[in-house]
């Protein structure tokens, strides 16, 4: 009798988990991304914001190659984001968060509500280094990344003054999904 219990107790359980439902329809990826950090930055309350407006967003060759519509698209989620000193003998041990937004080009500034990529605080400070993994957020980036072009933001929130100028490589991807 206890094992029927389990039993019933054990399908219920599987039948009402549904999961994760979606199929990852590709990858869009964005390498090689490189810019400057200058030296002498304030570290004020106020972050420092690199702006990359105007940046290709690939979508009708992503589409093309897939043989998709945009309309066939539910989502399209962040991945993973690799920011990298190019002169390895850097490292971003002065940074207290980093952020990266998209927003459509031409706004004055990205929302934090348009936040794709971060890392923060003591989890930035313990992989600081000449290389760092950021996190994704769970936003739907369809809206930004269906467009031509996009506005792209690297918000720099520093600890420190930053000592030297880095040239860093930001590498992007992103999972264009449909749910199932």
């Amino acid at each position: 009798m206890r094992y029927t219990y389990l039993l019933i107790i054990g399908l219920i359980l599987t039948s009402s988990c549904k999961g994760d439902q979606r199929v990852v329809l590709f990858d869009m990826i964005y390498p090689n991304i490189v810019f400057d950090i200058p030296a002498g930055l304030n570290a004020s309350a106020i972050p420092q914001v690199l702006d990359l407006d105007n940046f290709q967003s690939n979508i009708d060759a992503y589409l093309q190659e897939n043989n998709l519509s945009i309309e066939e698209i539910d989502a399209i989620r962040p991945s993973s984001a690799t920011l990298t000193a190019i002169n390895n003998e850097a490292d971003y041990d002065f940074l207290g968060g980093i952020s990266i937004r998209i927003c459509p080009r031409n706004t004055e500034s990205c929302r934090e509500a348009e936040e794709v990529f971060y890392l923060e605080g003591r989890d930035l400070y313990q992989r600081a280094g000449s290389r760092v993994e950021l996190l994704p957020t769970l936003i739907n980036a369809k809206r930004q990344l269906q467009e031509q072009r996009f506005k792209l933001e690297v918000w720099l929130f520093l600890n420190e003054i930053s000592p030297t100028r880095i040239s860093s490589r930001l590498n992007l991807r992103f999972e264009a999904v449909r749910d199932e």
